[in-house]
């Protein structure tokens, strides 16, 4: 579930200490007031410390996408943030299985730890790319291009909505790219958005067939088909309708480049079968007049003086 939820983000800011600066910046954006001077650079210090209250930490990314902040301050928060969003904790999914059959209680006891622990960080990384949608700069695409991947082979609790929720900031940052990032993403980001097609939940196609109009190519095409036709929620089968259009003409103009540079490029042929210009009649006359002279010079070669 998205940390900016309106259950999770007043619950998470009244669990902050009355006193707390944090609590007093995230109160003053709820209520649509102007938080007060210097409150960019309390949000900035508490995201910099590893080792803050994850509850402050959360707040704060997400208050900081959503207040004034000058150039400076921007550059700076998305920074942070990308590392934030970096930071994707992992285990192993056979670690897990081995654990939880060898020391059975223990077993089960670590798995629920950890899955607290990984829970915890995962809620930070989701307003973090939150956040990074909002404040929308190019050079957090790769940082939340990243984050949409799945991880093979590891597991982690709450990875799914970080993934969820770095595809729904995407848009943000897409409409500041040249193109709107098309040609800019490899094939496997692709893959990556077009796995979210394949959930039941709302939020997750609807982020990907957002990022998919923007930066599909035709790869995508038979996913966002298969929502377009199976999917149970008629609004959601529209906005892939839209979709389907938009990367079908996409295509369409790839596949007549195609054509058009292949056009203009001549196939390279052998040497020995281009054609050779033809002489003209005067540079006809001209060879066999310099031949005959050979000729003569050779019949008639000079004589050594004595």
């Amino acid at each position: 579930m998205p940390i900016d939820s309106t259950s999770q983000i007043p619950r998470l800011i009244r669990s902050l200490g009355r006193h707390s600066p944090v609590r007093q910046v995230a109160e003053a954006i709820l209520t649509g007031a102007v938080p007060s001077e210097g409150s960019s650079r309390i949000l900035l210090d508490r995201l910099s410390i590893p080792k803050a209250s994850w509850k402050e930490q959360a707040v704060s990314a997400w208050c900081i996408g959503r207040m004034p902040l000058d150039p400076d301050d921007r550059a700076e928060a998305a920074r942070i943030l990308a590392q934030i969003l970096s930071r994707r904790p992992a285990r192993s999914t056979g670690c897990f299985v081995v654990s939880g059959c060898l020391f059975m209680y223990l077993g089960f006891i670590w798995l629920a730890y950890t899955s607290a622990v990984d829970g915890v960080r995962n809620r930070v990384r989701a307003a973090a790319a939150e956040s990074l949608g909002l404040l929308g700069l190019p050079e957090s695409a790769a940082p939340l291009a990243e984050a949409v991947a799945e991880m093979k082979g590891h597991a982690a609790s709450a990875d799914r909505s970080v993934r969820v929720a770095a595809a729904a900031a995407l848009p943000g940052v897409l409409h500041n790219l040249p193109e709107s990032g098309y040609g800019r993403f490899s094939a496997q980001t692709v893959q990556d958005l077009c796995r979210l097609l394949a959930s039941k939940e709302d939020e997750a196609v609807l982020a990907g067939l957002d990022c998919l109009q923007l930066m599909g190519t035709g790869a995508a095409i038979p996913p966002v088909e298969r929502v377009m036709y199976n999917y149970r929620n008629p609004d959601v089968q529209e906005v892939a309708r839209r979709t389907r259009g938009t990367l079908i003409e996409r295509r369409r103009k790839e596949q007549l480049s195609e054509t058009l540079l292949r056009a203009t490029v001549s196939p390279e042929a052998p040497e020995k079968e281009l054609l050779r210009p033809a002489r003209s009649a005067g540079e006809a006359d001209d060879v066999a007049l310099l031949r005959a002279a050979e000729g003569e010079v050779q019949e008639n070669p000079p004589r050594s003086s004595e």
